[in-house]
C-alpha cells in the first residue's frame, strides 16, 4: 500500500525508551507487531588460529542500517581466502597469516565503529568489545 510507513527507533541496549513509536507518528494505525533486535556492535578477537577463520557476522558485527554487513563479509571472506593460500604456499607461517587476518579485521572494525561513531555521535552506546 502506498501509505504505509515504517519507522526505526536506534537506542542504546540500557535505555529505557519504550517501544512505542515517536509521537509524530502515534497517531496512525499500527498493522503488525512490534519487533526489536539486539544490534551491539562485536568483534571476535581470536577471529583465526590453528586452523580455523572465523568470517562474516560471525567474526564482526557492526551496525546493520549501515549497508555494509554483504560487503564486510565478502572482504572478510577474501581475505581469509588470501591468507590461508599464503600459508597453503608456504609464504607465511599459519600463525603469520592467523594473525595478519586478525589485525586486519580489527582494523575493520575499528574503522568502521569510528565512522559510525561520528556519524551518530553520542546517540549510542559504545561498541561492546570482547577482550
Amino acid at each position: 500500500e502506498d501509505d504505509v510507513l515504517a519507522w526505526v527507533r536506534l537506542s542504546p541496549v540500557s535505555s529505557s525508551r519504550s517501544r512505542e513509536p515517536p509521537e509524530l507518528l502515534r497517531h496512525l494505525q499500527r498493522l503488525g507487531r512490534v519487533s526489536s533486535v539486539d544490534a551491539t556492535w562485536r568483534h571476535v578477537p581470536d577471529c583465526a588460529g590453528a586452523g580455523y577463520t572465523v568470517v562474516g557476522d560471525a567474526a564482526a558485527v557492526v551496525d546493520p542500517l549501515s549497508g555494509h554487513g554483504v560487503l564486510s563479509a565478502v572482504m572478510s571472506g577474501m581475505m581469509a581466502a588470501e591468507m590461508g593460500a599464503a600459508a597453503a604456499r608456504g609464504t607465511a607461517s599459519e600463525s603469520v597469516a592467523a594473525e595478519g587476518y586478525r589485525r586486519w579485521m580489527r582494523h575493520r572494525f575499528d574503522a568502521d565503529t569510528s565512522a559510525l561513531r561520528e556519524f551518530y555521535g553520542a546517540r549510542l552506546q559504545e561498541p561492546c568489545r570482547d577482550e
